[in-house]
């Protein structure tokens, strides 16, 4: 069990009494991971919005729907959404169950990491060029297979929306 304490750190619960706890000076994994995930409820919250800007504007808001039901990225980005608003998905608006299944941090400038002298169980991590950092989110089926990366899902989530509001004049 993982917990956000501040920007840069988290504390790891692996039993009773064995706590572990990380201080970055750049974007945990676990801190991209939840930007990722935030997205994708926002991403996915915005069909709600376009819903009332149709009925707004006297158009059938149902075709947000019909919309979402032709275009694969917002179906992942539902169920990476979903997964993350409920934990478990019971139902799968792609059919697949996606979901986030791997975040990995990528370092070119050298890193190294140290055992805090005043807590044994912190574990520090330093990045010589914290600017060096990338990540690569993949996401996967509930069978693992690969779906594709989880930026790229988003993104094309976004351009999916933004086709729809600009074939519709929804601005």
């Amino acid at each position: 069990m993982e917990e956000n304490t501040q920007p840069g750190t988290f504390v790891e619960y692996y039993g009773k009494n064995d706590i572990v706890k990380w201080n970055f000076n750049c974007k945990s994994i676990q801190e991209k991971t939840s930007e990722l995930r935030d997205l994708a409820i926002k991403l996915w919250s915005f069909k709600d919005q376009l819903k009332l800007r149709m009925t707004t504007l006297g158009k059938n808001k149902n075709d947000v729907e019909t919309f979402v039901d032709s275009k694969k990225y917002l179906q992942y980005t539902a169920d990476i959404a979903n997964k993350s608003k409920h934990a478990v998905l019971t139902t799968s608006r792609s059919g697949r169950f996606v979901d986030i299944d791997e975040v990995i941090m990528q370092c070119n400038s050298g890193s190294h990491t140290s055992v805090d002298p005043n807590d044994p169980d912190k574990i520090i991590f330093m990045v010589n060029d914290p600017t060096s950092v990338s990540y690569k989110a993949y996401v996967r089926d509930s069978h693992s297979k690969y779906v594709g990366k989880a930026e790229i899902i988003l993104k094309n989530a976004w351009m999916d929306w933004q086709k729809f509001i600009n074939k519709r004049n929804l601005l």
